[in-house]
């Protein structure tokens, strides 16, 4: 699985604060279609259990090890680079909430795949992910590492432009590309 980052919020409309967000990790898990939140996220969040309308129950969530019980909630997710950058709008999405152990992951749920592209290379280790459906191999691309966790790695035309006017002209192409 790869890795990329999100900002995640309560809605208002169910009684969230918008304003106060949260910038985690999540796993791009391709057969996920939940996403997953820890319980120390939404205490981060400053979530009310009793005032917050989001909640949507309890379900039984169907896992690689077996299937567990786990509360749901409604959230709004943000897909953002390392530097935390917008690439995405907001959107919701539909939430698990476990509670977080040593070594567990927040998979990505599938509400982002109506807003990015993602396709992996041969070797399955990097990520490529776009905003706009395009053939950027043909394009004549250098790279050059990025500065941050993750190992995420920008795109960037031979021209001379800034950093930033560069993301910008190729942020309808490729937004970011993972390497591990």
């Amino acid at each position: 699985m790869h890795q990329l980052f999100a900002r995640v919020r309560l809605p208002a409309l169910f009684g969230g604060n918008p304003n106060l967000t949260i910038d985690v990790p999540i796993a791009n898990d391709t057969g996920s279609n939940v996403q997953t939140l820890f319980d120390t996220d939404l205490s981060a969040l400053q979530c009310d259990q009793l005032g917050y309308n989001g909640f949507l129950g309890g379900a039984s969530v169907e896992l690689a090890f077996g299937s567990m019980q786990c509360d749901m909630a409604l959230i709004e997710l943000q897909i953002i680079d390392e530097n935390g950058l917008q690439i995405t709008p907001w959107f919701s999405e539909t939430a698990i909430i476990k509670a977080e152990e040593l070594g567990a992951v927040r998979l990505s749920g599938e509400a982002m795949r109506n807003y990015l592209y993602f396709a992996t290379a041969p070797g399955n280790n990097r990520l490529y992910i776009s905003q706009k459906k395009k053939l950027a191999l043909l394009l004549d691309f250098q790279w050059f590492r990025g500065v941050g966790t993750g190992g995420m790695s920008r795109w960037r035309t031979g021209t001379t432009m800034s950093r930033r006017s560069s993301l910008l002209v190729l942020s309808y192409t490729i937004s970011a590309v993972l390497h591990y």
